[in-house]
């Protein structure tokens, strides 16, 4: 027996049971992801990672670290960093059980000028009976049982007849007598669950005296009893200190409805103390026991804003931020003790500390000179720009091009705006879709471009069935739905650009002579919108006495009253299509200088000021020269414009400048070319090895990264921000790490290895990266959460540096694997390459991990809350973890090992981008097209390659 417990024991604390627990494990992680997409993220993460699986291999994983540090774990300077990463990760655990077992969830809604202390659960619900308004007895949602009684209060005895956490409401064949209410005339029963939980309707049918009654979430009843009522909804606690909310704010990016930022200034009323705070996104207030935190806000019509504060209640919170310490501190100290890698760590700092840094061009037309117009900044999607990048965005957003019929984007711009009569002729709107150019009536013959004139028919045909499809979600619609919707959307966008100035174009109308004597000494021989603006109501009332008096008798209105109507007419038509005309804003408010208007918008909403209408002059002079082609008066307006958005202090000429030089180069596909000859050049290396093809090599992967990086720094200074935000920033900074590691790896070894695993995984990257820009645009603002330099710094960076290791591993396990198959050369010092990468990889995956989830408990109060893309951050975590173990334990050989780390490839590739295939959790970007078969493309080749290179090196061995 003793023998038999001491069997136990070792393999309770050997890293062949960790080998052992850990792909299940990942199953159960992968399975409960994948789930989310049909399931919903609460649902699948109740069932998967709150059930008894989950419980029973982290109770045991908890149990065999436990018997390991302390009673396996004998300490010396050399283990130092693993009982340190042993112990870390132990706090984790136990903090998270803690967390489970404990933790509380809702949310308190406060009007702005009132108090409130009533925390409303997120999914729990209860059925509360009042009595005279006050909580007499209260059963949670699990005693709604069919066939439950909930007796003992005052002897009203409560018969629950059905209970459905998302009721399906069918109609009684005839009404149903004893039935109060909705009672009589409908039924209940269960239908599937929404994949949001907030989307489901509950509800219960229970009796009363033998009266049924009908409570759906949120609602109370009175019973036939006087005094009492029964209400069903959301479960309440309550805090144990009132919040008053004084003031909430929003601060929008400007331009756009997208929050940059939410706060609330409250006041926590705690018995005598009076508490004034202000609660920020990513700054929360810890209280007694309780966080609150700035999730969200409700403004309606009419009336006061309220914010919604998430409350949790989480003994367990202070554990992540102890085992995140311990556990990083243990991780850097394995490396640097065991891995000589310091060389390999310069670069990565480096990398962070940059972050604190706060083709042949197409013809133009003859005559104007475009540079200094696509010089002039124009507020768009956030930010301020130069005309140029905006012209560029729309362009290939209508046509998929950056240059159209010879021209380059700002001449198309130019076009639209100014010359309102050729635009819609010209052939921008790129048909592809089949069942599009069905309905179009064309064929391959006709080509892919199609101009708005050739397109209104079917716009117009199609009208009536926009409010159907857009009333449908994104996977109700079929991809020609789609198509045409994005039609209609890009043509409301062309229309509004193309009648941007409309405002200062000239009317073809003939003036009533009332009008008309004003403009006698005018010189300009036309008349235009903003001309008869302030004669707008004189001519709405004489049209509207015309109208009343002589109603349709046309042959009785003299002259002057019919070029009234006209002129009232036009004026109408001229509001109606453009008083909601919101896309060219090239004048700031007068009142707010951060946001700027169009000028219809000047108009409408009344921003109209003397240096507005200075600038709005200086347009209508610029569109003279467009349409005159006047070189000289052109240029000159150009110039004025410049001086009168100087007085701007939001307009930064050396910013607009850069992005235009930014712009007039691919620098990121001259970053590429490099990179995939320094891969030639390494490759070459590799075969043949000559001191000149690897400094070749060297130099072309240098050049390519410092150009790399000064692309990181231009977008670091234009946007003000840390330089990874989004997906498709992501890919670039992965990119420039992963090379840039590379070359300080082989400035030592000088094998040619790392650089050549390197500037692969650069070169591809690079490839991919334009599929991932939305719209043209690449340079985005971000939403409220995101909108923090400080988590932008460490747990973005740290997690994207961790992407690039993996990446590098993963390539140059590919070599060592490639050459184990193909040659009889020794690979121990590849081998030993892939080791130390997988090592780093480590530390930068899990410390990124666990930051985000301290960055989660900052902005929501949730550590972990199984969302997509942490559980995918997890799961490269428990590859490499489990790769390490099963090469401590001897259960992986070198060849086995190389594979598993391969195999990261896919790992990486399904946690970075397949997030986006399941739509669902907080770090979901939006789907992109083709993403799915991109991956299921990578995950074949992969498995395929790997399998056939590992059968090779087995039979290699064996001969």
């Amino acid at each position: 027996m003793q023998r038999k417990l001491k069997q136990l024991y070792t393999l309770f604390t050997s890293a062949q049971m960790i080998f052992y627990l850990l792909p299940p494990l990942m199953v159960l992680l992968i399975v409960g992801t994948v789930a989310q997409k049909e399931m919903g993220l609460y649902a699948a993460s109740k069932l998967f990672f709150a059930g008894p699986a989950a419980w029973a291999l982290l109770g045991l994983l908890t149990f065999c670290l436990t018997l390991k540090f302390l009673f396996a774990s004998p300490w010396s300077w050399g283990r130092s960093g693993i009982i340190l990463s042993h112990l870390g990760a132990l706090i984790l655990l136990y903090g998270g059980g803690l967390t489970a077992l404990t933790n509380e969830e809702g949310y308190l809604i406060v009007p702005e000028g009132q108090q409130s202390r009533t925390i409303l659960d997120y999914h729990a619900r209860s059925l509360v009976l009042l009595k005279d308004g006050q909580i007499h007895a209260e059963w949670d949602a699990h005693n709604l049982k069919a066939g439950h009684v909930l007796s003992g209060v005052d002897d009203i005895d409560i018969y629950i007849k059905s209970y459905c956490t998302n009721c399906d409401i069918t109609r009684h064949d005839n009404v149903q007598e004893n039935a109060f209410g909705m009672a009589a005339q409908v039924q209940l029963s269960e239908k599937p669950s929404e994949k949001r939980n907030e989307e489901n309707i509950s509800g219960v049918t229970f009796s009363v005296n033998n009266v049924e009654y009908i409570l759906f979430d949120g609602f109370t009843k009175p019973l036939d009893i006087a005094g009492y009522e029964l209400i069903y909804g959301r479960t309440q606690r309550r805090l144990p200190f009132t919040v008053g909310l004084v003031d909430f704010e929003r601060d929008f990016h400007p331009g756009m409805q997208m929050a940059r930022g939410y706060s609330s200034d409250i006041i926590v009323h705690d018995g005598d103390v009076n508490w004034p705070v202000k609660i920020e996104m990513n700054k929360p207030l810890r209280y007694k026991g309780y966080t609150l935190f700035q999730a969200d806000f409700v403004e309606p019509a009419e009336g006061p804003s309220s914010t919604i504060l998430a409350v949790v209640k989480n003994k367990g919170w202070i554990f992540p931020y102890i085992g995140t310490l311990i556990m990083a501190l243990g991780l850097l100290i394995h490396v640097f003790m065991r891995v000589s890698v310091r060389r390999l760590f310069s670069v990565v700092i480096l990398c962070m500390l940059a972050s604190l840094l706060c083709a042949p061009k197409p013809a133009q037309a003859a005559g104007l000179d475009y540079n200094a117009f696509a010089n002039l900044p124009i507020l768009h999607e956030g930010r301020i720009k130069p005309l140029e990048s905006f012209a560029r965005i729309y362009l290939e957003r209508f046509s998929g091009r950056k240059s159209i019929d010879g021209q380059s984007a700002i001449v198309w711009l130019s076009e639209m705006v100014f010359d309102p009569v050729r635009a819609p002729k010209r052939p921008v709107f790129k048909v592809t879709h089949p069942d599009v150019r069905t309905q179009l009536d064309v064929s391959e013959t006709d080509g892919r471009m199609f101009s708005l004139e050739r397109i209104m028919p079917l716009l117009s045909e199609t009208a009536p069935q926009l409010n159907v499809l857009a009333g449908l979600r994104a996977d109700e619609l079929s991809s020609g739905q789609k198509a045409l919707l994005k039609l209609h959307e890009d043509a409301i966008v062309f229309m509004a650009l193309m009648r941007s100035f409309s405002i200062i174009m000239p009317l073809n109308i003939t003036l009533p002579d009332y009008i008309a004597k004003d403009f006698a000494d005018e010189t300009d021989d036309y008349i235009t919108y903003l001309d008869l603006q302030p004669y707008q109501t004189t001519i709405m009332d004489k049209a509207k006495a015309i109208a009343a008096a002589k109603k349709d008798d046309w042959e009785s209105y003299d002259e002057d009253e019919g070029r009234t109507i006209a002129l009232s007419f036009a004026q109408n038509l001229l509001i109606e299509q453009n008083q909601q005309n919101t896309v060219f804003k090239i004048l700031p408010r007068f009142d707010d200088r951060t946001e700027w208007v169009t000028p219809w918008e000047m108009i409408v909403l009344g921003q109209g000021s003397p240096l507005n209408k200075e600038r709005l002059d200086a347009w209508a002079a610029l569109l003279d020269a467009y349409q005159t082609q006047n070189d000289v008066n052109w240029s000159a307006n150009i110039k004025t414009l410049n001086a009168l958005y100087a007085e701007n202090p939001n307009v930064s000429d050396k910013r607009l400048s850069l992005e235009r030089i930014y712009n007039a180069f691919p620098w990121s596909m001259a970053v590429m070319v490099l990179y995939i000859l320094a891969m030639v050049l390494a490759a070459r290396f590799v075969l043949v090895p000559s001191a000149f093809t690897f400094t070749a090599a060297q130099g072309a992967a240098i050049a390519g990264v410092i150009l790399h990086g000064l692309i990181i720094l231009f977008r670091i200074y234009v946007l003000a921000r840390p330089p990874v935000g989004t997906l498709y920033e992501s890919i670039i900074f992965v990119a420039f790490t992963a090379v840039s590691m590379g070359i300080i790896m082989d400035l030592k070894q000088k094998r040619g290895f790392a650089l050549l695993a390197s500037t692969v995984s650069g070169a591809m990257l690079l490839i991919i990266a334009p599929y991932f820009v939305i719209d043209g645009e690449s340079l985005d603002v971000l939403v409220a959460v995101l909108n923090t330099s400080f988590w932008l710094t460490t747990h973005v960076l740290c997690i994207t540096i961790g992407y690039a290791v993996c990446i590098v591993a993963a390539m140059c396990a590919h070599i060592h694997l490639i050459r184990s198959a193909f040659t009889t050369v020794a690979g121990d010092k590849l081998a030993l390459n892939v080791l130390r990468l997988s090592v780093v990889a480590l530390f930068f995956t899990g410390f990124g991990t666990v930051l985000g989830g301290i960055w989660a408990d900052q902005s929501w109060g949730r550590f972990w809350g199984w969302d997509p893309k942490e559980n995918g951050a997890l799961l490269i975590v428990l590859w490499i973890v489990w790769a390490l173990h099963g090469r401590h334990a001897g259960k992986l050989s070198q060849p086995l090992f190389s594979a598993v780390i391969a195999y990261l490839n896919v790992i990486v590739t399904l946690s970075w981008f397949g997030v986006n295939l399941l739509n669902v959790g907080l770090h979901s970007y939006g789907f992109i097209s083709g993403i799915a078969y991109a991956i299921a493309a990578v995950t074949i080749v992969e498995t395929a390659l790997i399998t056939w290179l590992l059968i090779k090196t087995h039979k290699r061995k064996n001969r």
